[in-house]
């Protein structure tokens, strides 16, 4: 069956859907299936003797109903039997949060198109999160609505939701923004994460934040509390600071992602607790423009672009003033050991 979100669906008679269940798995041999096997072999002879290792499937595309329980259940017990390891993915609406009724799910994937309000008050989406169901993968994403081609303000917003999928990485297993390009002389979507042609191209900044969060990952969440008020900034309603603290335990520091989606500088002061000594000096990179509209293009692709600086660590509390319309990313060096 086709994706449902394109008019009009179609929908395979039932006695052809095993052909396109055995394509699938005819796919996964040719991928996986040892060089004895015949699409396996078939794989060999075109160069790559050694098997891929799929580790996820996903049955469908933004598809729902009656049609798709019976579709998705053939595939996941075509593939099931073939292949145990792999993890099958189902479609879910992004308000349903316990599944596809008394189907087996083993990840469920959640797409989110809207404005920048809408990702604001996804700050804490997936804190009531049904933790003995499925998990999540959050397979499409994007600020792509008022915004004009991906301005900063959008960015910051999906920084906000982006803070609250690391928040609960215990059970929003994955995400990928979407669409990844743009050739800029053929616009089919409104917002793309990287822009083309044939010679050159240019980071949105909406990439910047997937650079940043990409290598300012933490491997233990810690718990983080913030309390300030709220403003309203074009058309939402948003809090002055939305933080989340981690700990890089490879390279023993403590992260601190801030997002300031506020026309001005906002001073915080920042308490840290549990933790043994600290560095005296720590590393601040900043994402930032005085103005939230601004766009990285082909000819200026450098608007928005991340600065690194460093700052004086007084102690365990200090203060930090946050730039305007930015993201912070705060890098507290630590003695390792328990925190």
């Amino acid at each position: 069956m086709s994706c449902q979100a394109r008019r009009p669906a179609e929908v395979v008679p039932p006695a052809e859907l095993r052909n396109y269940v055995q394509d699938t798995i005819d796919a996964l041999e040719y991928a996986m299936g040892p060089t004895n096997s015949s699409w396996g072999a078939r794989r060999a002879a075109n160069g790559h003797p050694d098997p891929f290792q799929i580790k996820y499937v996903e049955i469908g595309n933004e598809n729902r109903g009656t049609n798709y329980l019976v579709h998705y259940r053939a595939f996941y017990d075509a593939i099931k039997a073939r292949y145990p390891s792999v993890t099958t993915i189902a479609d879910a609406p992004p308000r349903n949060r316990t599944g596809l009724g008394p189907e087996p799910i083993e990840i469920r994937d959640d797409h989110y198109y809207a404005d920048p309000a809408r990702f604001f008050d996804m700050a804490d989406h997936y804190d009531e999160a049904d933790r003995s169901g499925p998990g999540i993968y959050v397979g499409e994403y994007a600020v792509n609505r008022g915004v004009g081609h991906g301005n900063l303000l959008g960015a910051l917003a999906e920084a906000v939701f982006m803070l609250d999928m690391e928040k609960n990485a215990d059970v929003v297993r994955m995400c990928s923004y979407a669409p990844l390009f743009e050739n800029v002389n053929r616009r089919d979507w409104p917002v793309n994460l990287i822009l083309l042609d044939s010679s050159r191209w240019a980071g949105r900044s909406s990439y910047q934040v997937q650079k940043l969060f990409a290598a300012n990952r933490p491997d233990v969440v810690l718990k983080t509390e913030t309390r300030v008020p709220r403003v309203a900034i074009a058309n939402a309603e948003v809090r002055q600071l939305y933080a989340l603290a981690g700990l890089d335990e490879t390279r023993h520091a403590i992260v601190i992602k801030v997002v300031n989606p506020t026309p001005a500088a906002v001073r915080a002061a920042l308490r840290i607790r549990g933790v043994g000594p600290m560095s005296r000096r720590g590393t601040a990179i900043t994402l930032a423009n005085p103005d939230a509209t601004v766009e990285n293009t082909l000819d200026s692709p450098n608007t928005i672009t991340p600065a690194e600086s460093q700052f004086d660590i007084p102690g365990a509390e200090f203060s930090y003033a946050f730039a305007a319309n930015s993201l912070t990313i705060l890098r507290l060096p630590t003695s390792g050991g328990n925190h």
